[in-house]
């Protein structure tokens, strides 16, 4: 029996994918402009969360028409995501060593997001729901998908930046 559909663990991901986006448009609404007057820290979140909708609703569109570029729009979300919770990390190892239940919170995010690019790389429900060919093992996460992950955070650290010059 071939196992395909938004079913098991890919149907988890979607919901809590809709839940996450829901849980982002609201912070952008009630603490836009907590963000955006808030120093160069402020304008990074908010830009990354701006990101963040971009590419969910990117990636939840593409997994609803069952798209091969799907699996390949999900990655590039969860390392975009990945590399911002590190830089997060970084950042509070810095200025606030002693919060260390936001430390956590940011190393379980970055494990969160990697368990799901595993699963992403090596289902065999992704490979059949998506079309992708039989003969893979798993979806190469390979070269391209990291640097347009490391080119969506450079982008969303310039357009802080610009935001913050502008001022």
């Amino acid at each position: 029996k071939e196992i395909k559909g938004v079913k098991g663990w890919l149907l988890l991901f979607v919901v809590i994918s809709i839940l996450s986006l829901i849980s982002l448009i609201y912070n952008l609404y009630s603490d836009f402009f907590i963000y955006l007057w808030g120093g160069l820290i402020g304008k990074i979140i908010l830009v990354s969360t701006f990101m963040s909708v971009l590419l969910t609703l990117i990636y939840l569109i593409l997994i609803f028409k069952v798209s091969s570029y799907a699996v390949m729009a999900v990655i590039t979300s969860l390392l975009y995501d990945a590399v911002i919770n590190f830089s997060i990390f970084v950042v509070l190892l810095n200025l606030a060593p002693s919060n260390v239940s936001m430390l956590y919170l940011s190393v379980f995010l970055i494990l969160f997001n990697l368990a799901w690019i595993l699963y992403f790389n090596f289902s065999r429900r992704v490979r059949n729901t998506f079309h992708l060919s039989k003969s893979r093992k798993g979806i190469r996460c390979g070269a391209k998908a990291v640097d347009s992950a490391n080119d969506a955070v450079i982008g969303t650290f310039a357009v802080a930046r610009r935001l913050l010059i502008s001022e």
